[in-house]
């Protein structure tokens, strides 16, 4: 094994110690399903299940992207499910796998920094033991991070700071110029394959370098900061530049696959004051969900972002607070303490969700995932500052102290944990927690609609649905599409017709998502069936097919309504391009009811029990 990735025994067992509880904690996600955007890019699609679209969906993306280019989480998701038949269990469970991973990361970078970076030795076992045990322990079971490890298509998340854990370790760890450029260099290119949020790494790395140096002989503190800095580009200048060839190389393949570098569609617009407030208010969010995630955890933050325009007390108590905290970090930073190095390195990670440029994360003003990072460089850099603390030496009822504080925070953690991960692994659980914190989001109650609708609970959604059509509860687009779904499980022609009517009012084609306008086409044509209008039924399921080639439903409904024509040859071909396109679990149902509808010309009955709620 290549010295870089050796560990003492001691450390490995305290390692191993951390992963066993993150797994006991976690073990319940083995028997978790699918939720939020799972269902949408994993299993309603055939991307997934059809070879010959996987290097246009490693190139490009999934349709519904704007601007995402995530090769190595997509690559990923294609093994994942056809190794696992598109079952959730084997799914959460290679998920828990990544984080145990990034766990034991975050230890070995724990204990690397207390070797190269501490002002003063550190020698007790407490310090070399214990310390980075209690980093690993509470990235373990930090309550913020149940959303990335038990939601399946947070991978990408998982992946990108997993990449910029080792990239960190790498270089700090290899001895060698060479190895040491070419290591952090591929990390950064894997990282930015894996998501965007990579765009950290680089201001990390800088943030390490410069907090290294205190332990330098060329950096010991007093000397000209010139004189230091220059110490840093003679040994770093070759991984600055690997690293830089590997944005270069990232951007090329970026432009390549996407056919741009940032999406021209979007049209943000940047006004410097409700910026600025945005960008205080979320970053002072982030923190308080670093430092104690204990309330107020929800799948999303439906903020209101109209207050940031204008002026108040609040908000400017806000943006002092978080300018003092960003401008007091860099300067113990620039300094070299371990706590400007904490808050400098918290700071770097969370750059890209800041909202510095103007953009909207999924209906959302911040996410517990986006902190993943964030909480993962805190973690490691914790132990050295309680180091540099000199708490062992100061007393031992200051020790006992901190020991009680560590404790009970890890029992809050522990607890709320363990709450949130049911709330994760059940779809309507989790909708109906989102609507619960963020009462009256059209957001949540979209989603929720849509999985009442998912699990045939037609009697809540019915009653969901209603308030909306009453104008009780906001209404989207989406949401009209839900209600349209409702009422034709339920057959209602005049309730279904409504809620496209009004879904149509507000549709914009170069506004309106991807899998939006697919659903709106495929809902189309069951209201032509519902109706006995084969013709509009087949005219809206080919645009369906056209707009999305690889969606098996529209296929599937397509070989029925030949059925109903009696053009069997036509009925076989389309079933046997829908076949290949459903997953493996599906093909199963849909062969018989294809089969029972073949033979007893029953194609009307297969056809209605197909669903397909709008998501």
């Amino acid at each position: 094994m290549p010295r870089i990735f050796r560990i003492p025994r001691r450390d490995a067992l305290v390692s191993l110690a951390a992963a066993v509880l993150a797994i006991a904690v976690y073990w319940p996600v083995r028997r978790a399903g699918f939720a939020w955007d799972d269902f949408k890019f994993l299993l309603e699609s055939g991307w997934m299940t059809d070879r010959s679209q996987w290097p246009a969906l490693l190139a490009h993306g999934f349709p519904e992207w704007a601007g995402y280019y995530r090769p190595l989480g997509v690559a990923l998701y294609i093994v994942e499910t056809n190794l696992s038949q598109f079952q959730p269990g084997p799914m959460h469970l290679l998920s828990l796998g990544i984080h145990v991973a990034n766990i034991i990361l975050v230890g070995a970078l724990a204990r690397i920094l207390l070797r190269q970076c501490s002002a003063h030795p550190a020698y007790a076992p407490l310090e070399t033991t214990g310390w980075p045990l209690l980093a690993m322990l509470v990235y373990a079971v930090h309550p913020a991070l149940v959303e990335p490890v038990v939601w399946i298509s947070a991978q990408y998340d998982m992946l990108t700071t997993g990449f910029t854990l080792l990239g960190l370790l790498v270089n700090l760890r290899a001895r060698h110029a060479a190895t040491r450029a070419v290591g952090v260099a591929l990390c950064f290119l894997l990282a930015a394959a894996s998501k965007e949020a990579a765009l950290s790494f680089p201001f990390l790395l800088v943030v390490f370098d410069w907090f290294r140096t205190r332990a330098m002989p060329d950096g010991a503190p007093g000397l000209p900061a010139s004189r230091v800095l220059r110490t840093v580009a003679r040994r770093q200048w070759p991984v600055y530049a690997t690293t830089l060839a590997a944005g270069i190389v990232y951007l090329g393949l970026r432009a390549w696959g996407l056919g741009f570098l940032v999406n021209p569609a979007t049209k943000a617009t940047w006004a410097f004051w409700p910026q600025l407030q945005e960008t205080c208010y979320t970053y002072l969010a982030y923190w308080k969900l670093i430092a104690w995630p204990m309330n107020g955890l929800a799948p999303m933050y439906d903020v209101d972002a109209a207050p940031f325009a204008g002026v108040s007390m609040r908000l400017i108590a806000v943006d002092a607070a978080a300018v003092a905290l960003a401008l007091l970090g860099l300067w113990q930073w620039w300094r070299r303490t371990s706590i400007g190095a904490l808050v400098a390195g918290v700071s770097a990670a969370l750059l890209p969700v800041l909202h510095l440029v103007p953009q909207q994360f999924a209906g959302s003003l911040y996410h517990c995932r986006y902190a993943m990072t964030a909480i993962a460089v805190a973690c490691a850099l914790l132990p050295l500052l309680l180091h540099d603390g000199r708490v062992r030496e100061r007393s031992r009822r200051l020790v006992r102290s901190l020991a009680l504080i560590a404790c009970i925070w890890l029992a809050f953690a522990l607890a709320n944990t363990r709450a949130c991960i049911p709330l994760w692994s059940d779809d309507v659980k989790l909708w109906q927690w989102a609507l619960f914190e963020n009462p009256g989001s059209a957001k949540a109650q979209e989603s929720l609609l849509g999985a009442y609708i998912r699990t045939n609970d037609y009697g809540r959604a019915k009653e969901l649905a209603d308030l909306m059509m009453r104008g009780e509860a906001r209404a989207s687009f989406g949401s009209m599409l839900n209600i349209a779904a409702l009422r034709i499980a339920l057959r209602d022609v005049d309730g279904a017709s409504l809620a496209l009517a009004e879904a149509k009012k507000d549709m914009n084609p170069s506004q309106i998502r991807y899998s939006y306008l697919r659903s709106y086409m495929l809902l189309s044509g069951q209201l032509g069936e519902l109706k006995d209008d084969l013709g509009e039924a087949e005219e809206a399921y080919r645009a369906a097919i056209t707009f999305e080639p690889q969606l098996p439903e529209g296929y599937m409904r397509l070989a029925l309504l030949a059925l109903r024509r009696g053009d069997h040859a036509d009925a076989r071909r389309l079933y046997d391009q829908a076949l290949q396109r459903y997953e493996p679990a599906e093909r199963a149902r849909i062969r018989q009811q294809f089969d029972a509808a073949f033979t007893g010309s029953d194609a009307r009955r297969a056809d209605e029990s197909l669903t397909d709620p709008a998501r």
